[in-house]
């Protein structure tokens, strides 16, 4: 799936390097954020099938565009954010390389090292928990109001995320990779989603979205029957597949505002 609206953003930045507006920023954080946790699940579809030439050229693709756009956006930063920034760039560093040495053992040896890829979660939640502060700073400093329909697409998307993560993780535990602690059960995360998605549904949409909705809630339908059944089997393909769908119709649906 392209996710065209992350290398827009960055490319303005980088042609207008000292004069990116807050609300550019406050976009762009929330764009890597989603780029980030994006790469984790193109991750864990490689990982249930390693030998998928696609699947590993479009991770490799977006994890060297993140690597750009994380850069870029960290020199438009102000001065008065210089702490989150050395802490963004520290901690991607840090991810990037774990993500590459875990890419070259799939490749290497078809086979994931487990404690490897504990540090690589660990490494991307702490870029995440630095999106997160960074965005919410630059809300505040700028007296930044996200518009209801922007907002409600935004849980959207991350509701969908935390629940595909938490599935990748649980079809990562077959080839020996521990899940998070604690175990957490997914149907609270679809029950999140199935919220979010109620909420949206509710919001007066142009006809052409309310299209995008229902399909988005046609989609959730197998998702969420697919993922609460992890124990009797993985089809991580399918779901990958859908995920991708919901996510395009999510940014279409953004695109029509």
């Amino acid at each position: 799936m392209k996710r065209i609206y992350l290398f827009l953003v960055t490319l303005l930045l980088t042609l207008n390097a000292t004069s990116a507006e807050p609300e550019e920023l406050e976009h762009t954080s929330f764009a890597l954020l989603l780029d980030v946790r994006q790469i984790l699940l193109d991750y864990y579809h490689l990982q249930a099938d390693e030998t998928n030439h696609s699947v590993l050229k479009r991770l490799a693709a977006s994890k060297q565009q993140a690597a750009i756009s994380t850069k870029t956006f960290s020199e438009q930063l102000p001065a008065q954010f210089i702490s989150q920034r050395n802490n963004l760039m520290e901690h991607w560093q840090s991810f990037d390389q774990l993500m590459q040495g875990n890419i070259d053992e799939l490749i290497n040896s078809g086979y994931p090292e487990g404690q490897l890829v504990l540090m690589m979660r660990e490494a991307g939640k702490a870029v995440e928990a630095d999106l997160i502060e960074l965005n919410q700073l630059i809300r505040q400093q700028y007296e930044i109001s996200i518009p209801e329909k922007i907002s409600a697409l935004r849980q959207q998307r991350m509701a969908l995320l935390d629940t595909i993560e938490l599935y990748g993780e649980y079809s990562a535990t077959s080839t020996g990779v521990p899940i998070r602690s604690g175990r957490p059960d997914i149907a609270s995360y679809c029950e999140r989603f199935e919220a979010a998605l109620s909420n949206l549904e509710k919001l007066q949409w142009s006809a052409e979205t309310q299209q995008l909705l229902k399909s988005i809630r046609s989609k959730w339908r197998f998702i969420d029957r697919t993922v609460k059944r992890h124990s009797e089997g993985m089809v991580p393909f399918l779901v990958m597949r859908y995920t991708d769908i919901i996510l395009t119709n999510l940014d279409q649906a953004q695109a029509s505002l």
